[in-house]
């Protein structure tokens, strides 16, 4: 392929320039660069995708300077695949160079044929792509110069997974950081099984995880058993990496890799099964799939089958990760399932829901740990979860499930901090005080998160409905309350028994919250209101462990979007459950106390304005009217009222308490 020939899509530009994809659009509309007129570079033809000559383009960024690039001319062969091209003949090539170090622009069909007899005298991943080829030349060239443009075959096979070719079929694979993680627990997982590196067992799933990972390890095991038509792509692209490839398991540990991640879903457990059936002495498998199936609550022959998996003993982590790291549907979220063959282990589980919480160091560290069954040290997400609760059809990963968190603050800490609140709150309108004493410090807290206790049956939540100001009833008596309190509309008590039979009430002590950009809840003293949409109730058992008021204050002091309410941590008090409880309750009351006395002051402010511009009300100086309290004092001659009243007294406005 001749540099006239080869040509650059507005997408491959974009690539090599270094830039975003709407840029070389504006670039076509703006001729004029650095005082300039260099127009952009007239397209090959009027087809679909719009293509440019390379050597045209390359010619136009040097000259204009635009782009981040400055090795665009050394980088623009990589990216000018031949049009018409199939991937896999690109690849298949490319391997065929990366073996022999030959140049394969200028050789016959029949010598590649013979080459890859050479490499590939079994026929186990290359030799009858090769002789399939037909018009060999200009791909054999174009892959010439993608090797001559590339720092080596891994970065070769980086681009053209990137290119032109590629992307007229993509496939949306895992992010960078889900890689990442699976990598590092991998990694972590083959440390502890052994000093010396442990081979990688492949059993099945995306060859996008297998080869990030399979540089890591001894070599990359695919059994005779996994191999099929597109397995052929993975072990050519493996042998393009450097990665030592094999059919057969080497005696010893291993870990094992297996993603089912957009497996159907009927088939997901079996595959599972598949591969811990697998597992011998030692191993270690490490399995992707949906949390929806592998973490969440489930029903029917699903959760039969995940609780024969479970009841083997051999999952011994289990997480529920963040949405984002499946580009195919990134507001899914991914579970990961580390088992072993063994079955002594406990199991832990962990909710990881934001992105920033996750550190793969820390995740692996957890997993090795699990895997020892180490309580020597502190885990950061990981925590026990009872087997038998995930054989009740329980969840596997009950949402926000978190570690139990280490206490460093002293107690004499907390008591100043107490102090330095009460202080202030204190102050009258009236006073508010909290008394607290000294006690033993407490090594650890446990808390939980709200799934949690909503799988124990510790609290029930429930939804309301909508009501608008059409329903609203001057008269009734029957309030309508959101997350914020009393929304302003009322019902009569009759008709709200025969129009909502079925709508949502509040008893009392029950915390009503919203969850919609910033949480916020408080607690029902009374009872018998109607809940509106989208707030929702929280209904406390008896062991719950918390409070109702206390509940509240930690949902008021969520930040915005705080995730889903299920994830929201609540700590589990065993002692000064209900002092504390109510020590909230007098700071809920105190709080509408300042409230009510804030909304008067406000009232008061606009009334003396308005007053005093209408020519209503005079304002005296208080410091003379102070002088003269005792003295008489008479009617403003215009006839406006003054501040001061007929027997000659100030009427003060504000007292500064």
């Amino acid at each position: 392929m001749t540099d006239r020939e080869a040509s650059l899509t507005l997408g491959d530009i974009a690539v090599l320039a270094g830039v975003q994809r709407p840029v070389v659009s504006a670039w076509r509309t703006r001729p004029k660069a650095r005082g300039r007129y260099v127009p952009f570079p007239a397209p090959i033809d009027d087809t679909a995708p719009v293509r440019f000559r390379r050597n045209e383009i390359v010619e136009w960024l040097r000259e204009t300077g635009r782009g981040n690039n400055p090795d665009a001319d050394l980088d623009a062969p990589a990216w000018s695949t031949p049009d018409g091209a199939s991937l896999e003949d690109l690849v298949t090539l490319l391997c065929l160079r990366s073996a022999t170090g030959e140049e394969l622009g200028e050789l016959e069909h029949d010598d590649l044929v013979d080459m890859a007899e050479e490499i590939d005298p079994d026929d186990g991943y290359l030799l009858r792509e090769v002789r399939a080829m037909s018009d060999v030349r200009p791909n054999a060239r174009y892959v010439d110069d993608l090797a001559e443009a590339s720092r080596g075959p891994t970065e070769a096979l980086d681009r053209l997974e990137c290119s032109r070719t590629a992307r007229q079929r993509p496939t949306r694979e895992l992010t960078d950081i889900a890689i990442d993680l699976i990598r590092t627990v991998a990694v972590g997982c083959a440390r502890n099984l052994s000093p010396t590196r442990v081979p990688l067992v492949h059993a099945g799933g995306s060859h996008q995880l297998a080869l990030a990972l399979g540089t890591e390890f001894m070599e990359l095991v695919v059994p005779e058993s996994e191999q099929a038509a597109n397995t052929r792509g993975l072990l050519r692209r493996a042998m393009i990496r450097g990665i030592e490839t094999g059919a057969d398991e080497p005696p010893g540990p291993s870990v094992h890799l297996r993603s089912v991640v957009g497996s159907n879903p009927g088939a997901v457990f079996g595959e599972i099964e598949y591969v811990i059936d697998g597992l011998a002495g030692q191993s270690v498998a490490l399995i992707l799939g949906p949390a929806s199936l592998l973490c969440d609550e489930l029903s029917g022959d699903a959760e039969k089958e995940r609780a024969e998996l479970v009841r083997r003993g051999t999952l011994v982590f289990a997480a529920r990760l963040p949405r984002g790291l499946w580009k195919e549907a990134h507001r899914q979220a991914l579970g990961l399932w580390v088992c072993v063959g063994h079955t002594d282990a406990p199991l832990r589980v962990t909710d990881i829901d934001k992105l920033d919480d996750l550190e793969p160091d820390d995740v692996a560290s957890d997993v090795v740990a699990a895997l020892n069954d180490d309580t020597s040290r502190a885990f950061r997400y990981a925590r026990l979860r009872e087997r038998r609760a995930v054989l009740a059809k329980q969840a596997v990963v009950p949402q926000g499930t978190k570690a139990v968190r280490l206490v460093t603050t002293e107690p004499a800490d907390h008591r100043d901090r107490v102090t330095a609140v009460t202080q202030r709150t204190a102050e009258p309108v009236p006073g508010f005080d909290v008394h607290v004493s000294s006690t033993a410090a407490h090594i650890s807290v446990a808390w939980s998160s709200l799934g949690q206790l909503k799988t124990q049956r510790l609290l029930s939540i429930k939804r309301g409905r909508r009501y608008d100001q059409d329903d609203h009833d001057p008269l009734g008596t029957v309030h309508v309350v959101d997350g914020t309190g009393p929304t302003g509309i009322r019902l009569d008590a009759i008709d709200a028994a025969q129009r909502h039979q079925h709508a949502t009430r509040t008893e009392p002590g029950d915390v009503v919250y919203q969850s919609q950009k910033r949480p916020a809840a408080w607690v029902d003293p009374i009872g018998g209101a109607l809940l509106c949409a989208p707030a929702r109730i929280i209904r406390l058992a008896r062991g719950a462990g918390v409070g109702p008021h206390t509940l509240a204050a930690i949902i008021n002091r969520l930040p915005e979007q705080a995730g889903d309410p299920l994830s929201w941590n609540v700590p589990q008090l065993t002692h000064n459950l209900r002092e504390l409880d109510d020590a909230l309750a007098a700071a809920t009351t105190y709080e509408a106390q300042l409230h009510d006395r804030l909304d008067a002051l406000r009232d008061l402010t606009g009334c003396l304005i308005d007053a005093v511009a209408e020519g209503a009300l005079t304002i005296a100086d208080r410091s003379y009217n102070r002088g003269r309290r005792n003295e008489d004092a008479s009617p403003q001659e215009d006839g406006t009222v003054g501040a001061v009243d007929d027997e000659g007294t100030q009427g003060h406005a504000l007292e500064g308490r």
